[in-house]
């Protein structure tokens, strides 16, 4: 069997739906794969590559499920502001990121 890890960000529920239909799709076509999904934020030491993590104490799903759970929609217009921020952040913190998924499958 060919391990092939989805990895998503759960912010908001629908990178969690499409890792899930992706896996059942992978299931169907490749037998011989077998995909597991693997949510960001439960990789050891990934809060420290979060920039929001940095700045509040909360990392970024975190925030924005708030935003969602609260509805405050008046914060909308910013997220595109955040998103951008968010991939600045990736991109800054690439190797860090890498070393942190690198770590994280040796581990599993």
């Amino acid at each position: 069997m060919t391990r092939i890890d989805l990895i998503f960000y759960s912010g908001g529920g629908g990178h969690r739906s499409t890792a899930n239909a992706l896996s059942q799709v992978i299931k169907k076509r490749q037998p011989n794969w077998q995909p597991k999904l693997v949510n960001i934020e439960e990789i050891e030491n990934i809060e420290h590559a979060d920039m929001f993590y940095k700045m509040t104490g909360k990392n970024g799903n975190d925030i924005y499920n708030l935003v969602l759970k609260k509805g405050w929609t008046f914060l909308i217009p910013l997220f595109p502001l955040l998103r951008t921020l968010a991939k600045a952040n990736i991109r800054q913190n690439s190797s860090e990121l890498i070393a942190l998924l690198e770590s994280h499958w040796r581990k599993n």
